[in-house]
């Protein structure tokens, strides 16, 4: 009897082997491409906040508040000045940071502190905030509310 081509044993256990090496290696891989997402997200959190100091340089003295008060600065703010680009993508999502039609209580914000002193010291933080919590980069315990966040400080509007 001529045998050409494999049995169903053979068949089985090779499938069961490339099923084995798929659960180890899946997960190798896709956990650093998460983490990479991650921190990609976080640094272009951290950008924002720089583009939120370059602003608040140029409208430190008619806009920003008082000595012990905040605002909330939304990143669409940023873009209509041209401090950041308007088709920013979320790598985590894949959706525009600046979405149109979006409520006034989601998005990026840079919450803007005047600590005060002689010359004006000013806290930079960046949030990404659905409708009810919000993320910072900077400080990963900090998961703010929205609300405590918009009852502190004023929304800032043009």
């Amino acid at each position: 009897m001529n045998k050409k081509g494999f049995t169903l044993v053979e068949l089985l256990a090779a499938i069961t082997i490339l099923a084995l090496l798929a659960l180890v290696t899946v997960p190798a891989i896709t956990r650093p491409v998460k983490e990479s997402k991650q921190e990609l997200y976080e640094s272009q959190l951290r950008s924002f906040k720089d583009s939120a100091k370059s602003w608040g340089a140029e409208k430190m003295f008619s806009n920003l508040p008082d000595k012990g008060s905040c605002i909330l600065l939304p990143l669409s703010i940023l873009v209509n000045d041209g401090l950041v680009e308007p088709n920013v993508i979320s790598p985590l999502d894949g959706e525009k940071f600046v979405k149109e039609n979006a409520s006034s209580d989601t998005g990026v914000f840079v919450k803007i502190n005047n600590e005060g002193s002689n010359n004006n010291k000013y806290i930079y933080t960046v949030y990404d905030c659905n409708s009810s919590t919000c993320f910072n980069p900077d400080n990963k315990e900090d998961d703010s509310t929205y609300y405590s966040l918009s009852s502190e400080c004023s929304l800032y509007r043009e």
